[in-house]
Order: structure tokens, then sequence, then C-alpha cells
């Protein structure tokens, strides 16, 4: 029955999806959306309705967990995913690595994100087609979404890949890294959005995304 549904699902998001990616500048707060053709709203709709598409729906080889270590928790919180699915896991190494330091690190960070700069990465997912869902987790960097992140996201054709956002905040906040991210995948089904900060538990977090994703 499962594998029916997603047949269903696969073929309306064939007919449905024109893109997945996102120009560069899209990826601002700042900027101005231009108006949705009727295509481009129809496209929205039919992501959105795809979020009922549960991980509970999926098996654990169709799941992979992918992270961006950037941020103390977050390769934790990536690994409490995987355990708990039974599912692969992908880190986002970038080329050139990051500064430990973290004003170093927030420094390129800001400069990748105000020119717009996309870092290459280490590795790749040989058949992203195999897995229908994706768990995503990221920090924020400055109150932004990380260029790696980008990158990867933007490497694949993620159109028909439920997406499971998970980021990790810094003392002062997620910022727009959240929404950016949404943003970013904005033609893709992505399913709700949890942010961890570092006053939270992250194995308790963890939990209450799946409890609520697997329903």
């Amino acid at each position: 029955m499962k594998k029916c549904l997603l047949f269903v699902l696969t073929a309306a998001v064939l007919f449905s999806f024109a893109a997945c990616k996102k120009s560069p500048e899209n990826i601002s707060e700042e900027s101005t959306a231009p108006e949705q053709s009727t295509s481009e709203a129809a496209e929205e709709t039919t992501a959105h309705e795809l979020e009922t598409l549960r991980l509970r729906e999926l098996e654990p080889d169709e799941v992979l967990v992918v992270y961006f270590n950037g941020r103390e928790g977050v390769e934790e919180a990536a690994k409490a995913v995987s355990a708990a699915l039974s599912c692969d896991s992908f880190e986002i190494v970038p080329a050139e690595p990051y500064p430990e330091e973290e004003e170093a690190k927030l420094e390129r960070a800001a400069n990748e994100y105000e020119n717009l700069l996309l870092p290459a990465l280490e590795g790749h997912v040989e058949d992203m087609s195999a897995y229908s869902a994706i768990v995503a987790v990221f920090p924020e960097f400055g109150g932004n979404l990380p260029m790696a992140v980008r990158t990867f996201m933007e490497d694949y054709d993620l159109r028909r890949t439920l997406i499971v956002p998970v980021c990790l905040t810094s003392d002062k906040g997620v910022g727009f890294a959240m929404e950016q991210f949404r943003s970013l995948m904005s033609l893709c089904p992505v399913y709700g959005g949890t942010v961890i900060t570092p006053e939270e538990d992250i194995r308790a977090k963890t939990a209450e995304l799946l409890d609520a994703a697997l329903q």
C-alpha cells in the first residue's frame, strides 16, 4: 500500500514541479519575491499537499539524514535521528574546512553569504533518487543559513523528496536561517521545521520531532 502511495505521489510531482532551485539572491530575507504565476502557485500547493507524506510511511532505507556539522550539537542531533529511524546519514563537508574559532568562522560565513559564494563540497550522495525523505540538520551562522548547506541542497533534484529541516542555533537565536531554508526549498515538500536552542535537550527535542513526523 505504501509503495502504491509513493508511486502516485511521485507521478503527481513529476507533472507538477518545474524546478526546485532558487536564484542565489532569493536567500536574502530582504529580497522581494516576484509575483507568482498560476503554474508556480500550483507547484507550491502540490508541495504543501505532499507534506501529508510522513516518515511513518517510509522504510529506513528510504530516509537519509543529512547534516552540516558547523556548530556544537549538530552531529548529536543527526545521529539521534539516524539511530531512531535506523536510516543512513551523510555529512556535508566543505572542501575548505571552516575555521574552528567562532569569530573567524562567522567572518567567512558572512563573506560567503554577502557575496553569494557557494563553497565546494567533498563527497556526493551516489543515488539521491533512492531516498524519499531527507532530514536536514544544520546550524545558523550569524543568523543565516550556511552557504555550504545551500550548495548541497542545490546539487540534487529534490522535487520529489520530503524534507524535514532541523536548525540548531547559537545563544543569539535562529535569525533567518530556517526562513531562508524554507524559501530555498519552497517548491519542494517541506515538513514542519524544528529549531533547537542551546538551552534545550537535543535528544528530547529530536524525539519530539520524530513523534510529530511519525504520527
